[in-house]
Protein backbone atom coordinates (compact mmCIF):
# COMPACT_ATOMS: atom_id res chain seq x y z
CA UNK A 1 0.00 0.00 0.00
CA UNK A 2 1.27 3.20 -0.85
CA UNK A 3 2.61 5.42 1.88
CA UNK A 4 -0.10 8.41 2.68
CA UNK A 5 3.00 10.96 4.64
CA UNK A 6 0.94 14.18 5.79
CA UNK A 7 1.92 17.82 7.20
CA UNK A 8 3.05 18.81 10.50
CA UNK A 9 2.97 22.43 11.75
CA UNK A 10 6.60 22.68 10.90
CA UNK A 11 6.61 21.34 7.66
CA UNK A 12 3.04 22.92 6.59
CA UNK A 13 5.05 25.91 6.82
CA UNK A 14 7.83 24.47 4.19
CA UNK A 15 5.48 23.62 1.05
CA UNK A 16 6.14 25.22 -1.97
CA UNK A 17 2.91 25.00 -3.69
CA UNK A 18 -0.73 25.81 -2.33
CA UNK A 19 -2.47 22.52 -1.84
CA UNK A 20 -5.73 22.73 -3.83
CA UNK A 21 -7.63 20.89 -0.82
CA UNK A 22 -6.51 20.31 2.74
CA UNK A 23 -7.74 18.04 5.12
CA UNK A 24 -6.76 19.10 8.55
CA UNK A 25 -7.28 16.71 12.11
CA UNK A 26 -7.43 18.71 15.04
CA UNK A 27 -8.87 21.71 15.94
CA UNK A 28 -6.98 23.06 18.52
CA UNK A 29 -4.77 26.68 17.92
CA UNK A 30 -2.37 24.91 15.05
CA UNK A 31 -5.54 23.39 13.32
CA UNK A 32 -7.49 26.87 13.10
CA UNK A 33 -4.30 28.63 12.74
CA UNK A 34 -2.68 27.39 9.31
CA UNK A 35 -6.31 26.11 8.17
CA UNK A 36 -7.82 30.01 8.39
CA UNK A 37 -4.15 30.91 6.81
CA UNK A 38 -4.65 28.44 4.07
CA UNK A 39 -8.18 29.24 3.20
CA UNK A 40 -7.30 32.97 3.11
CA UNK A 41 -4.54 31.80 0.28
CA UNK A 42 -7.34 29.91 -1.20
CA UNK A 43 -7.30 26.38 -0.28
CA UNK A 44 -10.48 24.45 0.43
CA UNK A 45 -9.97 23.39 4.02
CA UNK A 46 -12.02 20.67 6.05
CA UNK A 47 -11.31 20.41 9.81
CA UNK A 48 -12.26 17.20 11.63
CA UNK A 49 -12.17 17.25 15.38
CA UNK A 50 -12.39 14.48 17.87
CA UNK A 51 -13.98 16.65 20.69
CA UNK A 52 -17.34 18.50 20.78
CA UNK A 53 -16.24 21.78 20.37
CA UNK A 54 -13.49 23.34 18.66
CA UNK A 55 -10.32 24.87 20.85
CA UNK A 56 -11.43 24.97 24.79
CA UNK A 57 -12.55 28.00 26.52
CA UNK A 58 -15.86 29.58 27.17
CA UNK A 59 -18.71 28.40 24.63
CA UNK A 60 -19.97 31.51 23.47
CA UNK A 61 -16.54 33.03 21.93
CA UNK A 62 -15.68 29.19 20.59
CA UNK A 63 -19.76 29.40 18.35
CA UNK A 64 -18.74 32.89 17.37
CA UNK A 65 -14.83 32.06 16.09
CA UNK A 66 -16.60 29.14 14.83
CA UNK A 67 -19.35 30.97 12.35
CA UNK A 68 -16.57 33.31 11.67
CA UNK A 69 -14.42 30.43 10.06
CA UNK A 70 -17.58 28.63 8.42
CA UNK A 71 -18.47 31.99 6.92
CA UNK A 72 -15.45 31.97 5.33
CA UNK A 73 -15.76 28.74 3.46
CA UNK A 74 -14.01 26.43 6.17
CA UNK A 75 -15.51 23.25 6.84
CA UNK A 76 -15.59 22.13 10.35
CA UNK A 77 -17.00 18.66 11.67
CA UNK A 78 -16.95 18.26 15.46
CA UNK A 79 -17.56 14.52 17.43
CA UNK A 80 -15.62 12.41 14.96
CA UNK A 81 -13.62 9.41 15.43
CA UNK A 82 -10.45 9.63 12.72
CA UNK A 83 -11.11 5.80 11.18
CA UNK A 84 -8.40 5.34 8.63
CA UNK A 85 -6.39 7.44 5.80
CA UNK A 86 -5.21 6.33 2.04
CA UNK A 87 -3.83 7.31 -1.02
CA UNK A 88 -5.94 7.21 -4.52
CA UNK A 89 -5.51 9.94 -6.68
CA UNK A 90 -5.69 12.10 -3.77
CA UNK A 91 -5.31 11.50 -0.06
CA UNK A 92 -8.59 10.11 1.85
CA UNK A 93 -9.51 10.71 5.35
CA UNK A 94 -12.19 8.12 6.59
CA UNK A 95 -14.22 8.98 9.42
CA UNK A 96 -16.95 7.98 11.84
CA UNK A 97 -19.89 10.45 13.03
CA UNK A 98 -22.92 9.62 14.77
CA UNK A 99 -22.62 5.54 14.09
CA UNK A 100 -21.69 6.39 10.20
CA UNK A 101 -18.84 6.43 7.96
CA UNK A 102 -18.10 9.56 5.66
CA UNK A 103 -14.89 10.38 3.81
CA UNK A 104 -13.08 13.58 2.74
CA UNK A 105 -10.32 13.61 0.03
CA UNK A 106 -7.58 16.37 -0.37
CA UNK A 107 -4.23 16.82 -1.75
CA UNK A 108 -2.34 17.22 1.68
CA UNK A 109 -3.50 16.18 5.20
CA UNK A 110 -2.36 18.13 8.28
CA UNK A 111 -1.90 16.44 11.60
CA UNK A 112 -2.65 18.62 14.47
CA UNK A 113 -4.03 16.94 16.94
CA UNK A 114 -1.14 18.17 19.41
CA UNK A 115 1.97 17.06 20.69
CA UNK A 116 4.02 14.07 22.55
CA UNK A 117 6.69 15.33 24.68
CA UNK A 118 9.82 14.27 23.32
CA UNK A 119 11.55 12.26 26.33
CA UNK A 120 11.25 8.32 25.41
CA UNK A 121 14.92 8.63 24.66
CA UNK A 122 16.73 10.42 28.17
CA UNK A 123 16.79 7.05 30.24
CA UNK A 124 14.95 9.31 32.53
CA UNK A 125 14.29 6.19 34.28
CA UNK A 126 18.02 5.96 35.47
CA UNK A 127 17.78 9.29 37.31
CA UNK A 128 14.84 7.75 39.04
CA UNK A 129 12.38 10.80 36.90
CA UNK A 130 9.26 9.89 36.94
CA UNK A 131 6.70 10.75 33.65
CA UNK A 132 3.35 10.43 33.11
CA UNK A 133 0.93 8.69 30.67
CA UNK A 134 1.75 11.02 28.36
CA UNK A 135 5.42 10.65 28.60
CA UNK A 136 5.09 14.01 30.14
CA UNK A 137 7.48 14.87 33.03
CA UNK A 138 6.03 15.10 36.26
CA UNK A 139 6.94 17.87 38.55
CA UNK A 140 5.78 19.62 41.77
CA UNK A 141 4.41 22.93 41.63
CA UNK A 142 8.22 24.27 42.09
CA UNK A 143 9.07 22.44 38.76
CA UNK A 144 11.08 19.46 40.90
CA UNK A 145 10.90 16.77 39.79
CA UNK A 146 10.91 13.07 41.55
CA UNK A 147 14.45 13.37 41.76
CA UNK A 148 14.50 16.52 44.07
CA UNK A 149 18.03 17.39 42.27
CA UNK A 150 16.61 17.24 38.78
CA UNK A 151 14.03 20.04 37.69
CA UNK A 152 12.17 20.10 34.35
CA UNK A 153 10.36 23.20 32.28
CA UNK A 154 8.47 24.03 29.41
CA UNK A 155 7.14 21.47 26.93
CA UNK A 156 8.94 18.80 28.49
CA UNK A 157 6.77 18.69 31.53
CA UNK A 158 2.84 18.25 32.72
CA UNK A 159 1.80 21.19 34.05
CA UNK A 160 -1.21 22.73 32.43
CA UNK A 161 0.15 25.65 30.21
CA UNK A 162 2.54 24.37 27.95
CA UNK A 163 3.08 28.14 26.20
CA UNK A 164 6.41 29.49 25.45
CA UNK A 165 4.76 32.50 27.45
CA UNK A 166 5.65 30.83 30.58
CA UNK A 167 7.97 28.28 29.43
CA UNK A 168 10.66 30.93 29.56
CA UNK A 169 9.82 32.12 33.33
CA UNK A 170 9.67 28.67 34.07
CA UNK A 171 13.27 28.18 33.22
CA UNK A 172 14.31 31.13 35.70
CA UNK A 173 11.82 29.82 38.32
CA UNK A 174 13.88 26.35 38.49
CA UNK A 175 17.15 28.08 38.85
CA UNK A 176 16.35 29.64 41.17
CA UNK A 177 14.79 26.59 43.47
CA UNK A 178 17.75 24.41 42.43
CA UNK A 179 20.20 27.31 43.79
CA UNK A 180 17.87 26.82 47.01
CA UNK A 181 17.90 23.20 46.58
CA UNK A 182 21.76 23.11 46.76
CA UNK A 183 21.95 25.68 49.09
CA UNK A 184 20.01 23.03 51.96
CA UNK A 185 21.27 19.87 50.48
CA UNK A 186 25.07 20.84 50.01
CA UNK A 187 24.90 23.35 52.92
CA UNK A 188 26.52 26.45 51.21
CA UNK A 189 28.45 28.83 53.37
CA UNK A 190 26.95 31.85 53.51
CA UNK A 191 29.74 33.68 51.48
CA UNK A 192 28.60 31.40 48.61
CA UNK A 193 25.16 32.05 49.04
CA UNK A 194 26.10 35.55 48.97
CA UNK A 195 27.75 35.03 45.61
CA UNK A 196 24.54 33.78 44.21
CA UNK A 197 23.09 36.23 44.66
CA UNK A 198 24.96 38.93 43.53
CA UNK A 199 25.16 37.16 40.45
CA UNK A 200 21.14 37.12 40.28
CA UNK A 201 20.47 40.35 41.80
CA UNK A 202 22.78 42.27 38.48
CA UNK A 203 19.94 40.94 36.69
CA UNK A 204 17.21 42.43 38.84
CA UNK A 205 16.29 39.09 39.82
CA UNK A 206 15.88 38.59 43.87
CA UNK A 207 16.36 35.07 45.23
CA UNK A 208 15.81 34.28 48.86
CA UNK A 209 17.33 30.92 50.48
CA UNK A 210 14.29 30.48 52.37
CA UNK A 211 11.77 30.52 49.13
CA UNK A 212 10.33 28.28 46.82
CA UNK A 213 8.97 30.01 43.82
CA UNK A 214 6.15 29.08 41.60
CA UNK A 215 3.91 30.20 38.84
CA UNK A 216 0.38 30.75 39.58
CA UNK A 217 -1.28 29.71 36.13
CA UNK A 218 -4.00 31.04 36.42
CA UNK A 219 -2.88 34.48 36.21
CA UNK A 220 -0.97 33.36 32.24
CA UNK A 221 -2.85 34.55 29.45
CA UNK A 222 -2.88 32.54 26.41
CA UNK A 223 -3.92 33.48 23.09
CA UNK A 224 -4.92 31.56 19.68
CA UNK A 225 -3.68 33.77 16.32
CA UNK A 226 -7.04 33.27 14.88
CA UNK A 227 -8.69 36.17 13.27
CA UNK A 228 -10.15 37.64 15.10
CA UNK A 229 -7.68 36.43 17.58
CA UNK A 230 -9.29 34.55 21.07
CA UNK A 231 -7.83 34.99 24.67
CA UNK A 232 -7.91 34.32 27.93
CA UNK A 233 -6.81 34.44 31.71
CA UNK A 234 -8.42 33.02 34.82
CA UNK A 235 -10.74 31.03 35.46
CA UNK A 236 -13.91 29.89 33.45
CA UNK A 237 -17.35 29.72 33.91
CA UNK A 238 -17.58 26.08 34.07
CA UNK A 239 -14.48 26.17 36.37
CA UNK A 240 -15.50 28.58 39.24
CA UNK A 241 -19.04 26.89 39.00
CA UNK A 242 -17.34 23.77 39.92
CA UNK A 243 -14.96 25.24 42.45
CA UNK A 244 -17.32 27.63 44.10
CA UNK A 245 -20.80 26.34 43.16
CA UNK A 246 -21.93 29.89 42.02
CA UNK A 247 -20.89 32.36 39.61
CA UNK A 248 -21.76 35.43 37.75
CA UNK A 249 -20.90 35.86 34.37
CA UNK A 250 -21.38 38.35 31.36
CA UNK A 251 -20.69 38.69 27.63
CA UNK A 252 -20.54 41.51 25.78
CA UNK A 253 -21.11 41.90 22.01
CA UNK A 254 -18.41 44.24 20.39
CA UNK A 255 -21.64 45.96 18.48
CA UNK A 256 -21.81 47.71 21.87
CA UNK A 257 -18.18 48.72 21.75
CA UNK A 258 -17.79 52.26 19.57
CA UNK A 259 -14.32 51.40 18.40
CA UNK A 260 -15.41 48.02 16.53
CA UNK A 261 -18.20 50.21 15.31
CA UNK A 262 -15.87 52.92 13.97
CA UNK A 263 -13.58 50.05 12.57
CA UNK A 264 -16.02 47.45 11.45
CA UNK A 265 -14.74 45.00 13.70
CA UNK A 266 -18.17 43.95 15.67
CA UNK A 267 -17.96 39.96 15.22
CA UNK A 268 -15.99 39.96 18.53
CA UNK A 269 -17.20 39.50 22.05
CA UNK A 270 -15.93 39.51 25.81
CA UNK A 271 -16.90 37.38 28.54
CA UNK A 272 -16.47 38.13 32.35
CA UNK A 273 -16.65 36.01 34.94
CA UNK A 274 -16.83 37.15 38.73
CA UNK A 275 -17.08 36.07 42.25
CA UNK A 276 -21.04 37.13 42.92
CA UNK A 277 -19.99 37.34 46.95
CA UNK A 278 -17.25 39.39 46.60
CA UNK A 279 -17.27 41.13 42.77
CA UNK A 280 -13.87 40.04 42.02
CA UNK A 281 -13.10 39.19 38.69
CA UNK A 282 -12.47 35.84 38.45
CA UNK A 283 -11.54 35.50 34.45
CA UNK A 284 -11.97 37.53 30.92
CA UNK A 285 -11.89 36.27 27.63
CA UNK A 286 -12.06 37.70 24.73
CA UNK A 287 -12.80 37.04 20.61
CA UNK A 288 -11.14 40.73 19.17
CA UNK A 289 -8.82 41.56 16.71
CA UNK A 290 -5.37 41.80 18.72
CA UNK A 291 -7.20 39.70 21.63
CA UNK A 292 -3.54 38.71 22.51
CA UNK A 293 -2.12 42.31 23.17
CA UNK A 294 -5.70 43.57 24.84
CA UNK A 295 -5.05 40.53 27.57
CA UNK A 296 -2.59 42.05 29.00
CA UNK A 297 -4.90 44.37 30.74
CA UNK A 298 -6.99 41.78 31.85
CA UNK A 299 -4.13 39.70 33.56
CA UNK A 300 -2.84 43.18 35.49
CA UNK A 301 -6.84 42.82 36.79
CA UNK A 302 -6.80 39.11 38.12
CA UNK A 303 -3.16 39.43 39.27
CA UNK A 304 -4.34 42.30 41.65
CA UNK A 305 -7.54 40.37 42.67
CA UNK A 306 -9.69 43.55 41.54
CA UNK A 307 -13.02 43.89 41.65
CA UNK A 308 -15.83 45.17 38.99
CA UNK A 309 -16.35 48.27 40.60
CA UNK A 310 -12.43 48.82 40.86
CA UNK A 311 -12.71 48.09 36.87
CA UNK A 312 -15.80 50.33 36.95
CA UNK A 313 -13.81 53.64 38.23
CA UNK A 314 -10.77 53.27 35.64
CA UNK A 315 -10.39 55.29 32.78
CA UNK A 316 -9.87 53.93 28.90
CA UNK A 317 -9.27 55.65 26.48
CA UNK A 318 -12.13 56.67 24.02
CA UNK A 319 -12.41 55.22 21.72
CA UNK A 320 -10.51 51.72 21.79
CA UNK A 321 -11.13 48.34 21.85
CA UNK A 322 -10.07 48.18 25.34
CA UNK A 323 -13.10 50.23 26.54
CA UNK A 324 -14.50 46.40 25.74
CA UNK A 325 -13.38 45.25 29.31
CA UNK A 326 -14.84 47.84 31.02
CA UNK A 327 -18.15 48.21 29.32
CA UNK A 328 -18.30 44.38 30.32
CA UNK A 329 -18.07 45.23 34.09
CA UNK A 330 -20.50 48.11 34.56
CA UNK A 331 -23.13 46.10 32.16
CA UNK A 332 -23.18 43.71 35.51
CA UNK A 333 -24.79 46.39 36.79
CA UNK A 334 -27.01 48.30 33.64
CA UNK A 335 -28.02 47.91 30.07
CA UNK A 336 -24.66 49.67 28.70
CA UNK A 337 -26.59 49.58 25.39
CA UNK A 338 -28.27 52.84 26.97
CA UNK A 339 -25.30 54.55 27.88
CA UNK A 340 -23.60 57.29 25.83
CA UNK A 341 -21.32 56.49 23.94
CA UNK A 342 -18.56 57.92 27.10
CA UNK A 343 -17.99 55.69 29.64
Amino acid sequence: MKKVGYLTHITALKIKKLPKEIVIIGAGPVGLELGQMLRKFGSEVFILERGPEILRGEKELLQRLREILIKEGIKIETNVKVKKVYQREKKVVVYEKDGKEYQVEGEEILLATGKTPNTQDLDLEKAKVEIDENKAIKVNEYLQTSNPNIFAVGDCNNLPLRLETTAAHEGTIAVLNAFNTMRTDANLTRTDANNIDTRFNANKIEMRADANNKINYREVPWTVFTEPEIAGVGYTEEEVLKELKTCACRVLDFSLVPKALIINRTEGMIKMVINPQTKQILGIHLLAPQAGDLIYSAVLIIKNKMTIDEVIETLPVFPTISEAIKLCALSFYKDVAKLSCCI
